[in-house]
């Protein structure tokens, strides 16, 4: 689905990822460069767009891109497209909200995942409003059997940066949620997180 290329600004473009699994470019054709520096390939708007793909190309594509790491949005849900894109990847990590329903469906994304043989790295549960309706991160760990690799806080931010069409991490990098984003990118980069405090904070601290 669109999502990624709706969120940074670039809903409409010339080739995109359908493009690719139809075999009409290759995927260097399909990346774009935003102005954050991230690179992405999009994905059409258009619900005939979805017709016709031919998922055993994304692998093949995916290896020509030169980059450290390659990230592959996957929609929820165990639809024919996740089943799919199971198929191409190499790691997974399963996201879920902090809410019982959204557990329980990472718990059969994971099993599904386990069962085609691949690596599940853990979960990154996004928008933890840490109240007591949330459900805590030792049973979320327990019912996915998986550690807990990652906390993105509730923020208006994300939904601030959303409507600028740019990266939480860029418009608003002391959010609570740019930073467990970064706290989670360092970890999989191996490299050591030094939050990088705003004025007020150096004032009191």
């Amino acid at each position: 689905t669109p999502n990624v290329g709706i969120l940074l600004g670039s809903p409409v473009v010339d080739f995109h990822l359908h493009h690719v699994l139809k075999g009409r470019k290759g995927i260097g054709g399909a990346v774009y460069l935003h102005d954050s520096g991230l690179e992405f390939v999009p994905a059409g708007l258009g619900v005939m767009e979805m017709k016709g793909l031919n998922y055993a190309k994304l692998k093949r594509e995916l290896k020509k891109l030169d980059h450290d790491y390659v990230l592959v949005d996957g929609p929820a849900g165990l639809g024919h497209d996740v089943k799919e894109l199971v198929k191409s990847c190499d790691e997974f990590i399963i996201v879920c909200n902090a809410e019982m329903t959204s557990v329980t469906d990472a718990m059969k994304a994971a099993k599904f995942v386990e069962k085609a043989g691949k690596n599940v790295l853990g979960a990154v549960v996004t928008r933890v409003k840490k109240d007591d309706l949330d459900v805590s991160y030792s049973s979320v760990e327990n019912l996915l059997e998986y550690p807990v690799i990652g906390v993105i806080p509730e923020d208006d931010r994300v939904r601030e940066s959303a409507a600028l069409h740019d990266s939480t991490i860029c418009s608003f990098p002391q959010s609570g949620a740019a930073k467990g984003y970064l706290k989670l990118g360092s970890a999989f980069a191996g490299v050591e997180y030094v939050e990088e405090l705003s004025l007020w904070d150096k004032f009191v601290g």
